[in-house]
C-alpha cells in the first residue's frame, strides 16, 4: 500500500484537560474574650462570607 496514491485523510482527535491542582486560602479570624466576657471576632477580608466557600473558577466548572 506504500506505493499507492494518497486519496484523503481521516482525522482522530482527543480532547482534555490537564490535571487540575486545588489551591486553598485559609483565613483564620481571631476570637478574644474581654474582661467582661464579650468575645470579639475578626473581620474576613471583602468576599469571604462563609466557613466554606468555591471561587470562580470552580464555580465555573461546576456549573
Amino acid at each position: 500500500m506504500a506505493e499507492a496514491p494518497e486519496v484523503g485523510m481521516e482525522r482522530r482527535q482527543v480532547f482534555d484537560l490537564p490535571p487540575i491542582t486545588v489551591r486553598v486560602t485559609e483565613h483564620q479570624l481571631i476570637e478574644r474574650r474581654c474582661t467582661c466576657g464579650a468575645t470579639t471576632c475578626g473581620t474576613a477580608p471583602d468576599g469571604v462570607t462563609a466557613p466554606v466557600q468555591y471561587g470562580p473558577r470552580i464555580t465555573a466548572i461546576i456549573l
